[in-house]
């Protein structure tokens, strides 16, 4: 039987902050585990979760037959559960004008 990780602590990944296209948000190191990844932007924005690789390299988490990790998201949550290793991640901003980004991982504990 496999062993999994819990984590019941929330980590905030971006706090009503001002993004555009190609900003990288502030990175968390984390336990690993089951979490819930919560975004919300004021304008329509395509929003990715990265992870650190072992080289330092930002990678987008990928899952779902390789598909990355991109929330579109409008004025509405969009929430995803997803299964992460230890490691920093962040919230990337692939494609936005000037919205403003909140983004909360929080852990299945």
């Amino acid at each position: 039987m496999p062993l999994r990780r819990a984590d019941d602590r929330q980590y905030t990944l971006a706090n009503a902050q001002t993004v555009s296209s190609g900003t990288a948000l502030q990175s968390v190191a984390i336990p690993g585990g089951e979490y819930t990844l919560f975004v919300e932007a004021s304008t329509l924005s395509t929003i990715s979760l990265q992870m650190q690789s072992p080289s330092g390299s930002w990678i987008e988490i990928q899952m779902f037959a390789s598909a990355a990790v991109r929330i579109n998201s409008g004025t509405s949550l969009c929430q995803i559960q997803i299964d992460l290793p230890a490691g920093n991640v962040r919230l990337f901003a692939v494609n936005a004008a000037s919205a403003t980004v909140s983004g909360y991982l929080v852990g299945a504990g």
